[in-house]
This record gives C-alpha cells, structure tokens and sequence, in this order.
C-alpha cells in the first residue's frame, strides 16, 4: 500500500497491509501510464520500478553503484527464504541489506563488523 500523503514522513512510503490485494503493474520501456498492464498475483512484497534504467549513469558512474542495478534482477523475495509479509517489509524499508553493503563500500565498517550490525538489525525485527 502506498502513502499518498504529501507531508514528509520519517518512513518508506510503502507498508504491507493484508487488506490490500497484491497486483504488479508491466509497461514497455518507453510506455506511458495508458500502457500499464495490471495482473492479480499472489500476496507478496515485492518494490523495484527502476528496471527501466538500466541505463541511466547513475548505475555506471561510479562501479560502486552497479551492484545495487543487478540486485534486484538476482535476489529472492523481500522474505527471501522465509515468509513474505510485515517483517519483510520492516527489513526492506529499513535498508538493513543497503546498509550492510554502504557500511562495507565506503569503509565505515569490514565484512564481519557489517555482517553483525545487520544481523542485530533483522534479529529485532524477527525476534
């Protein structure tokens, strides 16, 4: 479900909501919003509307960047293996992998040091 409201929130603009039917929108690269093919699937959670700039240099200018254009296209479900729903959804909108990641490229943090921040991150999520 997304929040529509205009005034700054201290949160991702998305949050999972059983109520809500799950739906993924598809348009061709270049299409507009009269080209959106809407199609009923399955409860999930699932957040990646960029794919149309795989091009852009924002993924190219710096190879830093890359990994996080190729994400998407490689990695399961917010719930990974486990299950899909608010915890996921906490975990994603907190960027605890993002962070992991930011903390490991920009040297604020080794491997293990970030590997453990995420860890205590998601274990307060999934306790």
């Amino acid at each position: 479900m997304v929040n529509r409201n205009r005034e700054p929130a201290n949160r991702m603009p998305y949050r999972w909501d059983d109520n809500y039917p799950a739906r993924i929108g598809v348009m061709p690269r270049e299409g507009g919003n009269d080209d959106i093919r809407w199609f009923d699937i399955e409860p999930c959670y699932v957040y990646h509307p960029l794919n149309a700039y795989d091009n852009n240099p924002v993924w190219t200018s710096d190879p830093k960047n890359t990994i996080f254009r190729e994400a998407a296209k490689r990695t399961l479900t917010a719930g990974g293996l486990g299950s899909v729903g608010e915890k996921a959804a906490a975990a994603l909108a907190d960027f605890i992998v993002v962070d992991m990641f930011a903390n490991v490229c920009t040297g604020r943090e080794d491997a293990k040091a970030a590997v453990k921040i995420a860890e205590r991150q998601a274990m307060r999520l999934y306790r």
